[in-house]
């Protein structure tokens, strides 16, 4: 396994983690691209900042948290491509322990990883207003890891705002990592130009247009 995995693991967590949220029925409060107020706290008292809201997180100490606190945790850079997915994900969500757990029933089945994990979030006491979309991020989650378990290379958000980015994009997205809306309705604008279906899902005809176009405007390839 190769730390590169890092930020495409990231990526495709931060896609379903989404912006800011504080569910009162989710434990964890404030929490901002799945990082929650407590995680910032130890984070601002490690680096000796002034402890303040988890608003005011940048990009880079929000990766900077989840390399050490979740990919370094689980010791994902040795795991087999896509289990690393599938433990990064599962611990951010459920955390490090249930995610050793589930790593330690799977034997490195993507299969046999997801419906244990799915099973462990369907008995969760509050899974009655969150279930739904667990397991639409869990089955996201397990397509991704078996596309990474291939071989195929698939584009992080950020490489994906950039050459949109280079090629136009109108206004300019935010380089963030973060699938909003505006980066999804550049990717339906794209692909509406280039014949391919508006879904706003970088697949594998999204991913070769984006690449021939890149070429054919600077002669440049990106992966």
């Amino acid at each position: 396994m190769v730390a590169s995995n890092f930020q495409t693991a990231l990526s495709l967590t931060l896609r379903e983690e989404g912006g800011y949220s504080n569910d009162a029925h989710d434990p964890g409060g404030a929490t901002l691209n799945g990082i929650t107020q407590y995680d910032w706290n130890v984070y601002c008292k490690k680096h000796g900042l002034a402890y303040s809201h988890v608003l005011n997180m940048k990009p880079a100490q929000r990766d900077e948290i989840y390399r050490a606190g979740y990919w370094d945790a689980m010791n994902c850079d040795a795991l087999p491509a896509g289990i690393d997915l599938l433990a990064f994900d599962t611990a951010v969500l459920e955390g490090t322990g249930e995610s050793s757990w589930i790593l330690g029933q799977a034997n490195g089945d993507i299969d046999r990883f997801c419906d244990l994990r799915l099973a462990r979030l369907r008995s969760k006491g509050n899974s009655r207003w969150f279930f739904a979309g667990w397991k639409s991020r869990a089955e996201f989650i397990r397509q991704n890891a078996k596309r990474i378990a291939s071989g195929e290379k698939l584009w992080t958000t950020n490489q994906i705002q950039d050459v949109l980015n280079k090629l136009g994009a109108s206004p300019p997205l935010v380089v963030d990592g973060i699938e909003g809306p505006a980066t999804r309705a550049a990717i339906k604008d794209f692909q509406a130009s280039h014949g391919l279906v508006a879904d706003g899902m970088v697949g594998e005809k999204t991913s070769k247009a984006l690449e021939d176009a890149l070429s054919a405007a600077n002669n440049t390839r990106i992966i």
